[in-house]
């Protein structure tokens, strides 16, 4: 795989927990036991990308679906439906590695090895739009911070369908952009290039989501985003395309688990 998957990435990990999800259910008769439990989707999915940040070239990739979608501790239930309000979500992305003989015209760039993201986000929700935003630290890879914004409206016809659209932007630190975009002195083509942080990318997303019965869904998103700033005026990105579009869809059953 040479994706770059982005958000909740390889594994579309959510745990919604905030103003909006974390309540205290009704407390326990004396004669009952507390309750404990979880809930989960789990799937497999797949997603079509460019290879690299700034290629022209595109590839096919499997990707699982890991999603915790409520815990039950005794009286303290953190998400459940469609919990509205302020809730927070860990961030994750991976990056495939990049080799040196993928980029078109840069003889003796270097590889990149796979890179791990980590970080948190924050999602404020109502029933027709949501805000959210995420921030993250390279742990391999790279040592870089990387970040998003982005906003939905949401369509929801029926109690099966869920559909939103909404802009995305995407921000990096010096540190990832000259991993990613740079060009060191001494590669047969281009002359050096040394790219500064700040917005990398903005663009669009659309997501879809069928829920056909209680335990079982489907989802699809398609997204553009259109590489700015150094970003876009690297050797990199001109040797291949500064318009990159992902498309994903997967399949999933929730599991719920009671103790």
């Amino acid at each position: 795989m040479k994706s770059v998957l982005s958000y909740t990435s390889v594994f579309s990990l959510f745990i919604f927990c905030g103003a909006g999800s974390l309540s205290a259910a009704d407390a326990p008769a004396d004669h009952q036991s507390p309750v404990y439990g979880i809930q989960v989707e789990l799937g497999v999915g797949a997603v079509v990308d460019p290879k690299y940040e700034g290629a022209d070239d595109y590839d096919v990739s499997p990707f699982p679906v890991i999603r915790l979608e409520q815990l039950t501790l005794g009286s303290l239930s953190i998400g459940g439906e469609r919990a509205l309000g302020l809730s927070f979500r860990p961030s994750f992305r991976f990056i495939d590695k990049r080799k040196s003989s993928e980029v078109d015209g840069l003889t003796g760039l270097p590889g990149i090895n796979t890179a791990v993201e980590l970080g948190m986000g924050l999602v404020y929700e109502q029933e027709h739009w949501r805000v959210f935003g995420n921030i993250r630290h390279g742990v391999t890879g790279h040592d870089g911070l990387v970040g998003e914004l982005g906003a939905d409206l949401i369509y929801r016809p029926d109690t099966e369908w869920t559909v939103s659209l909404g802009p995305r932007l995407s921000f990096a630190d010096e540190n990832y952009t000259d991993k990613y975009f740079g060009v060191p002195a001494g590669i047969v083509g281009p002359a050096a290039y040394n790219p500064d942080g700040g917005l990398k990318s903005a663009g669009v997303e659309a997501l879809a989501r069928y829920q056909f019965t209680p335990a079982w869904a489907v989802e699809s998103s398609f997204g553009w985003m259109r590489l700015v700033g150094d970003a876009a005026d690297s050797p990199i990105t001109r040797a291949g395309d500064d318009d990159q579009f992902i498309g994903r869809i997967s399949i999933m059953r929730r599991f719920s688990f009671g103790y």
